[in-house]
């Protein structure tokens, strides 16, 4: 599917979770271990969400993801504590 759809960036469930558990501040570790996939996949995952965000880090995610309203941290508790 294309990163862009409709002027918008097409974000699969996926995406939104692990863009979530990223505004909660976890690891790629910890991430994988809250969805049941391994490390691997999850860094795979987040390769993707750079590019379709056309970012290079982690940190750059987490504010273009807020910034278009992709992301609101007022609204997620984070699992962990």
């Amino acid at each position: 599917m294309p990163a862009i759809l409709n002027g918008s960036i097409y974000l699969t469930p996926i995406d939104r979770a692990n863009l979530k558990c990223l505004g909660w501040g976890f690891s790629d570790k910890q991430i994988a271990a809250h969805r049941g996939v391994t490390r691997d996949t999850v860094k795979g995952q987040m390769h993707e969400l750079r590019a379709k965000f056309n970012v290079e880090n982690r940190v750059q995610l987490v504010l273009n993801a807020l910034k278009l309203g992709y992301l609101q941290i007022n609204h997620y508790h984070n699992p962990l504590g």
